[in-house]
C-alpha cells in the first residue's frame, strides 16, 4: 500500500517529529506507528525518515555534548582562577585535575612487575616505530 507523497516541507517536519521522538527515548515501534498514522506513509518510508532523523539526532546530541563540555571547562577555569587568587593551592590543584580529566589528559599509573608505567588516556598521535630485536634477524623469512 503506497501512501500519499509528502511535500518537501512535510517530509522535513516528519523527520523533525522523529528527531523529537528520539530525544524523548521513543522506541522504534512507537515511532513507526506514530509516523505511519500521522503522515499516512509506509513503514519503508518511515524507516528512510528514521535514518535521516538519526543523523540529525546525532548532530543535536553532539552539539549538546560540546556545549556541556565547554560550560564545564569554563566553570572549572573560573574556579581555578578564584582559588589561585585566594591562594588555595590545594583546591587549585584539584580543579586542574578535574580539567585534565574532563579533557582526557589524566594519566593512569599502572604498576606491573615492580615497574611503574604511566599511560595517558589520550592516544599518542605520533608513536615511535617499534625496534627490531636482534633475535628477529635470525628468523628465516
Amino acid at each position: 500500500m503506497r501512501g500519499p507523497k509528502l511535500t518537501k516541507a512535510e517530509r522535513e517536519q516528519a523527520i523533525a517529529d522523529i528527531v523529537d521522538m528520539l530525544i524523548i527515548g521513543a522506541r522504534t515501534r512507537q515511532i513507526v506507528q506514530t509516523v505511519e498514522k500521522k503522515w499516512g506513509v509506509t513503514k519503508r518510508t518511515v524507516f528512510n525518515y528514521l535514518q535521516k532523523a538519526t543523523v540529525e539526532f546525532k548532530k543535536v546530541t553532539l552539539g549538546f555534548q560540546e556545549e556541556a563540555l565547554g560550560q564545564s571547562l569554563a566553570k572549572l577555569n573560573f574556579l581555578y582562577s578564584r582559588l589561585i587568587q585566594k591562594e588555595d593551592f590545594k583546591g587549585a590543584i584539584q580543579a586542574m585535575k578535574e580539567i585534565d580529566e574532563l579533557l582526557g589528559l589524566k594519566v593512569q599509573r599502572i604498576e606491573q612487575d615492580q615497574t611503574i608505567i604511566y599511560q595517558s588516556a589520550v592516544p599518542d598521535p605520533d608513536p615511535l616505530p617499534e625496534e627490531k630485536s636482534s633475535e628477529d634477524d635470525d628468523l628465516p623469512e
